[in-house]
């Protein structure tokens, strides 16, 4: 595979579905996904954060303020 160990797997017609419907009712979301999905002058990072695993969410949202 050409990600290799980076690349994961996942189900695409579950993605668009579950992507199609919260479009329908939400008024707006289109604009946020076409920003997010498209491909000019943006990307998304994903970093794995262990220590923010498991805790309520109040403390991964506060510290990720903190690294700001």
């Amino acid at each position: 595979m050409i990600g290799g160990d980076e690349a994961q797997v996942f189900a695409v017609d579950n993605l668009v579905s579950r992507l199609i419907a919260q479009t329908c009712r939400q008024s707006g979301l289109s604009v946020v996904y076409g920003e997010l999905f498209s491909f000019e002058g943006a990307a998304i990072y994903f970093q794995e954060e262990p220590d923010l695993w498991g805790p309520p969410m109040a403390r991964p949202c506060s510290a990720s303020r903190t690294r700001r």
